[in-house]
C-alpha cells in the first residue's frame, strides 16, 4: 500500500497471498500511485518500513530521484559502521568538539503528565546524529552482488541518522535505531520525521480497513 500522510488516503493498494513477499509487489504499487497522481501531484519521498530493505527495490524506487527513508536492520555493516561513527560524535560533541561529515542534534518537547493536584510537567529530548555519505555496496541496480567485491566497484554513499535518544526513553548501546536515506538534508532531524509520518499507516489506514 502506497498511503499519503497529509490527506490520509491511499494512494495504491495490492492484495497478494499470505506467503508472498510484499517485495514483489512494492515497485508497481509505487509506479501504480505515480500515475494515479500524474496531473495534480508528484511524488517526492517514500519512507517504507525494513521490510523492504533491498537495494535492487530502493534503487529502483529513487531513480528519478525520489527521496527514501528507511529503517537499516542490525546485521548490516552500513548499520554497525554508522552506531560506532554516532558514539564517536556524541562524545566528541561532550568534549565541544565535531567530527567531519556527523552532525549531533537534539530536539526538547513539553508534555503534561496527570490531573489537578497531581499534574505535571515534564520536557523531553530526543537526540540523534547525522551521518553523511555511508558506503552501501548493496543499494544499486545489481542490489547484493559479487561485483561488490570488485576493485573497480564503487558503492552507493548513503546518508544516515542515528536515533542516540528517544523523547520516551533511553537507547541501550548497540541498539540505536538507524534510518537510511537519499535526502541530502543536512537536518537529521528530517529523515526522524518522514519516518515518524509511517508509522501513522497503522492506526489511520490498516486498523481502520480491518474495522470496516
Amino acid at each position: 500500500m502506497v498511503w499519503e500522510p497529509v490527506s490520509k488516503i491511499p494512494l495504491s493498494i495490492a492484495i497478494g497471498d499470505i506467503n508472498e513477499s510484499d517485495n514483489e509487489r512494492a515497485h508497481d504499487v509505487i509506479a501504480q500511485a505515480r500515475t494515479n497522481v500524474l496531473g495534480h501531484a508528484r511524488i517526492r519521498s517514500v519512507a517504507l518500513d525494513r521490510g523492504f530493505l533491498d537495494g535492487k527495490l530502493l534503487s529502483q524506487i529513487g531513480e528519478d530521484g525520489t527521496f527514501i527513508y528507511i529503517p537499516a536492520k542490525t546485521n548490516l555493516t552500513v548499520t554497525q559502521e554508522a552506531r560506532a561513527l554516532a558514539r564517536r560524535c556524541v562524545q566528541a560533541h561532550a568534549r565541544g568538539k565535531t567530527i567531519p561529515g556527523c552532525v549531533y542534534r537534539e530536539r526538547q518537547e513539553t508534555v503534561t503528565r496527570g490531573s489537578g493536584k497531581n499534574q505535571r510537567t515534564e520536557t523531553r529530548t530526543t537526540a540523534v546524529v547525522g551521518i553523511r555519505e555511508l558506503p552501501c555496496d548493496w543499494w544499486g541496480p545489481q542490489g547484493a552482488d559479487s561485483q561488490a567485491h570488485s576493485k573497480t566497484f564503487v558503492p552507493r554513499l548513503i546518508n544516515a541518522t542515528v536515533v542516540m535518544r528517544w523523547a520516551r526513553g533511553t537507547t541501550k548501546r548497540g541498539e540505536e535505531t538507524v534510518f537510511l536515506t537519499t535526502d541530502p538534508s543536512t537536518d537529521p532531524f528530517v529523515a526522524f520525521d518522514a519516518y515518524d509520518d509511517r508509522s501513522l499507516i497503522e492506526n489511520t489506514c490498516n486498523r481502520e480497513a480491518k474495522e470496516s
